[in-house]
């Protein structure tokens, strides 16, 4: 049976009441140590077997996590957690004294947003190290949070050298970058598959076009590549453009500029041939290039929680 979480508190707070009620008068002049009055635990779920001692542990287990069987602010624990999920870290690149950038910083701090379904919990930026089949374990970050499923983007450069297209037809979308991409992760076997049709499926954090800048003037879908089913896909410019990134230097998140330049799937229509890719940290921005130049492409990714 699940329990709301603050019904114990007010249970707590209204034994303190009630004691202050009996002693009346004397409670003015006595002061009562929380640890001298007991009640019982038995339906708490609670190992303390006083007021002060359950109180400090309702306020440790508040901050970190929800125990089992509870309800906490509104947060929805997932009960089987994916066991490929080895780790996941907080990202901060703020705080010098506590950077965690790529997961391996002895500052990291552990994160449990990847116990709970709420949509958006994970935020972008999240640091996963996940297990993608039997005997591989690979870093990546959390685009964003969908509940049950996170959208992730491989911390390393996937591929190195693709052409986005080396046909340099840009109406077969990045056919080249994609084949590539799908053949170097199709044994991930703990990865979700994806099925969409670029340009014409909706993806989170954007509309059904995915072939162009949402700045800019196309309106109809130039693709004519057909569904697809892989393990992997390749970051959208309007997902770039919902981390932060924009055409400026330096407003990308470091995170999703760390090594070398990487594709996104969308073209630059108001420049022949041309399609978008994030750029590195000496930029850290969006930019447009021929679509048959070789850069990296970095493999996005749907994990279960």
């Amino acid at each position: 049976m699940r329990i709301i979480f603050k019904k114990n508190f007010n249970i707590l707070i209204g034994i303190i009441i009630i004691v202050i009620l009996l002693c009346g008068g004397v409670y003015a002049a006595t002061t009562i140590a929380g640890n001298s009055i007991t009640y019982s635990n038995t339906k708490s779920g609670l190992k303390s077997t006083n007021v002060q001692g359950a109180i400090d542990e309702l306020y440790e287990t508040a901050k970190s996590h929800c125990p089992d069987g509870h309800i906490c602010s509104s947060l929805v624990r997932i009960k089987d957690k994916n066991s490929n999920i080895v780790k996941a870290y907080l990202y901060d690149e703020e705080n010098s004294n506590s950077k965690c950038i790529i997961g391996d910083e002895s500052t990291c701090k552990e994160t449990t947003c990847i116990n709970y379904s709420n949509q958006n919990y994970c935020p972008s930026g999240t640091i996963i190290k996940y297990k993608v089949n039997s005997s591989t374990i690979k870093t990546f970050y959390v685009i964003f949070d969908e509940g049950k499923t996170m959208t992730m983007i491989d911390q390393e450069d996937t591929v190195k050298g693709i052409s986005w297209n080396a046909t340099s037809d840009i109406t077969k979308g990045p056919i080249t970058a994609l084949v590539s991409l799908e053949n170097i992760t199709k044994g991930w076997t703990n990865v979700n598959n994806q099925t969409y049709t670029l340009g014409k499926t909706s993806l989170s954090l954007e509309g059904a076009y995915t072939g162009c800048s949402t700045a800019s003037s196309c309106t109809t879908n130039i693709y004519t590549l057909s569904e697809r089913t892989a393990k992997a896909r390749l970051i959208t410019i309007q997902e770039a453009y919902a981390l932060g990134c924009t055409v400026s230097h330096n407003s990308c998140p470091k995170w999703i500029v760390l090594g070398s330049s990487h594709w996104t799937s969308s073209v630059y229509v108001s420049s022949p041939n041309s399609a978008y890719y994030i750029n590195h940290s000496a930029f850290s921005n969006v930019y447009y290039t021929n679509v048959d130049n070789e850069i990296t492409a970095h493999a996005v990714v749907v994990v279960s929680k």
